[in-house]
């Protein structure tokens, strides 16, 4: 019997620019698939770098930042849950039971990149894996993948 579903993607890149907040939950689906990437050689418990915001004439640098580098992916995978639905709640995916998804779609991939120079010299899947637990903590948790996926962008 041939199958009747389609395949296709769209890709997004939501980078973080904080201009565009109010607009990505116009892109956000429960039948999507998410990367949350992370920066291995920043510090995930030190202040994020200042937004910096165009102005009239000049880029204005925000005064202070009171998030951490570890609460901007948590504001990612809020955004994300606020789209979550239990897999049962799917047609597409209730026919077999599969094993490899969270118990919660959208499924969210945590991508830690620059693997080539951890924060502190630090092993980096060590990193990725203390990361991956901090976000395991949380009530998203349901839609974590139960792996971390670590780069090296030299290669």
């Amino acid at each position: 019997m041939e199958s009747e579903y389609y395949l296709y993607s769209v890709l997004w890149d939501f980078a973080g620019e904080s201009v565009y907040y109010e607009t990505h939950q116009l892109f956000l689906t429960s039948r999507a698939v998410y990367l949350l990437a992370h920066d291995l050689s920043w510090d995930p418990e030190k202040l994020a770098q200042p937004v910096e915001k165009q102005g009239v004439f000049e880029k204005i640098k925000e005064k202070s930042c009171t998030k951490t580098n570890l609460d901007y992916l948590g504001y990612w995978m809020t955004s994300v849950s606020s789209q979550s639905s239990r897999i049962e709640d799917h047609d597409l995916y209730s026919a077999p039971t599969y094993t490899v998804l969270p118990k919660t779609l959208p499924p969210v991939f945590l991508v830690c990149m620059h693997s080539d120079k951890p924060f502190g010299r630090k092993d980096p899947f060590e990193l990725a894996i203390n990361l991956y637990g901090s976000l395991e903590t949380k009530p998203y948790s349901s839609q974590l993948y139960d792996d971390v996926f670590v780069v090296d962008n030299t290669k």
